[in-house]
């Protein structure tokens, strides 16, 4: 795939406009997720992130949008979102604060893996190997399934680039919920468990779960956040987080 040749990529607004990202019209596509969590990410000025599974940078972008003063390190394994990612920094002004890596989580660039970080996220892969129905398109193929990493090799990655109290925050199914909670014990506590609820009334399909390095605190179940309304727009908190960029505080 050619990355800018419109003809294999779509334009499309994040952030109620705030963001321009370029991404393929076939395959795996950012949407709301990436920017719920983004939004989750306590990170302040001057402070160091690390994103996983960066794909086309929307996460990315969201939180150096919302933070100017953090810089982040963003690793994808697929070498053609990689290029789509740089132009998408580079198209929205954020090369100071964005640098792109190809790679992958057990195998990361030294510049990545001989770091520590405040903060890491991400959107791991939601099937394992032997789960899940074999998407046609090989993007969304790798996006999906991770590799060859499996769930516990990207959080072990995470936590192990991490600073003594430095922050995980993922999104993820819901139905995972039991296996993000047991690869995280033996590795950070405080883990926070933030349902998103698509309407009140109806079960979570999507949770963000956060950790920190070294803590033993225990694990809290958070109010969460309903996505729509009884219609299919959304409601004003999340307006204010998909829309104007608001952050979701998950204390």
């Amino acid at each position: 795939m050619t990355p800018l040749d419109p003809a294999n990529c779509s334009d499309d607004a994040f952030l109620g406009g705030m963001l321009q990202i370029f991404q393929p019209k076939k395959g795996y596509r950012a949407g709301i997720d990436a920017v719920l969590l983004a939004a989750s990410i306590p990170a302040g000025a001057g402070e160091i992130a690390l994103e996983a599974g960066a794909g086309v940078g929307v996460a990315s972008l969201c939180l150096a949008t919302r933070v100017s003063g953090v810089t982040i390190a963003a690793l994808e394994l697929q070498p053609e979102l990689v290029a789509l990612a740089r132009d998408n920094v580079a198209r929205n002004d954020r090369k100071q604060q964005i640098e792109l890596f190809n790679g992958t989580v057990l195998d990361p660039p030294p510049a990545i893996a001989t770091r520590q970080y405040d903060h890491f996220f991400c959107n791991p892969p939601f099937h394992g190997e032997e789960k899940g129905t074999k998407a046609s398109d090989r993007q969304k193929e790798l996006s999906n399934r991770g590799d060859e990493a499996n769930f516990e090799d990207w959080l072990s990655f995470g936590t192990a680039r991490l600073r003594p109290g430095g922050r995980l925050t993922l999104i993820h199914k819901a139905e995972r919920l039991a296996d993000i909670v047991a690869a995280l014990s033996s590795k950070a506590g405080a883990i926070g468990i933030f349902p998103l609820w698509p309407r009140r009334g109806m079960p979570a399909k999507r949770v963000i779960v956060t950790a920190i390095k070294g803590s033993r605190s225990p694990l809290k179940l958070l109010s969460g956040l309903v996505l729509h309304e009884e219609g299919r727009e959304f409601t004003h908190d999340a307006e204010e987080v998909l829309r104007h960029g608001a952050a979701i505080s998950l204390e």
